[in-house]
């Protein structure tokens, strides 16, 4: 215990801690030259890392792994993280851990005596997402974009706006400035990785990785430059699902996404197919933009979640009303949930965005038997996303 033991190269080395340590130790390192090829297809520096010991109980180990540029595979250095194979699944130790890129060797401390025994690998955590998206309430169909107005008239916030309830994110995304005159809005991104592989048990909980970043008026998704793809760490590989979420839209999700060596995710959500449609639901996840031109071939989120809790009523379409009725002062030129069609106001047009919703929804159901009397049963519009208003 509490000793530095090294294996066969300086940067090959082991440290336990605490409890008994164990009788005896071995790596077992293949490098690529000797065909270190790490367990599946996935992002992977090649190079293979096993480890057996005989006794002790209750320690934990700071391991250091080598490697060679060579062996890269793409991977960045800045980003490579120690990853275990546990039950055909990669998990990735995102903490804590320290690089050196120059002499080619990652650490990790706190590794269980129990997680020891599974093949290791390193690999780049920092995942690229190619997503487009629109928000529908945003649209303005002569011009083919979003609006920007809540951009260029300086009223987005310099820090992403998701950390009250109900999405409660506690990311510290912040810029100095709007990098982008085409930001329309910042959007919230999670991507989810259920232990089935099934959609519908794409809960929050199964979260793997989340950021706040910046939507485009064309629909692009950008990092917090307004440039490049969005790019986050995320903790397990394979396959997954991508959340996109908006402060007054009902939330989106792909279906499942394939992983690959080159550690990158794409979707375009402005396609009906590329989302994920709960097989209960009478709705489509997304709706046109549109009834004529070019948002008569696009979709997007459904507006009007005003209060925010998956769904689209006429309770939201109440807080709006609300305002109206309230001083001039806080519905004009303002960034607020209530401002549904994103023109900076709180006016009679965010309530008939969201009735259009409403309507929508309704029109989609009418295949159901009419209700008697003539009488309308109100129809509630959900977001498909698992754990949003379901």
């Amino acid at each position: 215990n509490n000793q530095n033991i090294v294996f066969n190269q300086p940067y090959m080395n082991v440290t336990t801690t605490g409890g008994t340590s164990p009788g005896s130790f071995t790596v077992n390192m293949i490098p690529q030259a000797n065909g270190g090829d790490p367990t599946q297809n996935e992002r992977e520096v090649k190079r293979k890392f096993e480890f057996t010991q005989t006794g002790g109980t209750g320690f934990t180990a700071d391991i250091s792994y080598p490697y060679l540029d060579a062996e890269l595979n793409t991977n960045t250095e800045p980003g490579l993280v120690p990853w275990s194979l546990v039950t055909g699944e990669w998990n990735g130790k995102l903490s804590p851990v320290t690089r050196d890129g120059a002499i080619n060797y990652v650490t990790v401390s706190g590794i269980s005596g129990s997680e020891i025994n599974n093949e290791w690998k390193l690999a780049d955590a920092k995942y690229t997402f190619n997503m487009t998206a629109y928000i529908k309430g945003a649209w303005n169909n002569p011009t083919g974009l979003m609006r920007t107005l809540l951009n260029s008239s300086n009223l987005l916030p310099l820090s992403q706006p998701f950390n009250t309830a109900p999405f409660n994110y506690a990311g510290t995304e912040s810029v100095a400035t709007i990098p982008n005159a085409n930001v329309v809005d910042w959007v919230l991104l999670d991507f989810r990785k259920p232990a089935s592989g099934l959609p519908a048990d794409a809960t929050p909980a199964t979260s793997i990785g989340k950021k706040a970043a910046f939507i485009l008026n064309n629909g692009s998704i950008t990092d917090l430059d307004g440039v490049t793809p969005l790019a986050f760490d995320i903790n397990k590989q394979g396959n997954g699902f991508f959340v996109i979420k908006t402060r007054n839209h009902l939330a989106i999700m792909s279906n499942s996404l394939p992983s690959n060596v080159s550690g990158s995710y794409t979707n375009n959500f402005s396609v009906l197919a590329n989302n994920y449609k709960n097989p209960s639901a009478t709705s489509d996840p997304v709706t046109l933009l549109a009834a004529t031109g070019i948002g008569s071939t696009l979709y997007g989120m459904w507006p009007g979640d005003v209060n925010r809790n998956g769904s689209v009523t006429t309770s939201d379409v109440t807080p709006i009303n609300i305002a109206i009725a309230g001083p001039v002062s806080g519905n004009t030129f303002v960034y607020n949930v209530r401002d549904v069609n994103y023109d900076r106001n709180v006016t009679t047009a965010d309530v008939s965005v969201t009735n259009t919703s409403i309507a929508a929804f309704a029109q989609a159901s009418a295949s159901k038997p009419p209700p008697p009397n003539g009488l309308i049963i109100e129809k509630e519009l959900k977001s498909h996303v698992p754990g949003e208003g379901r």
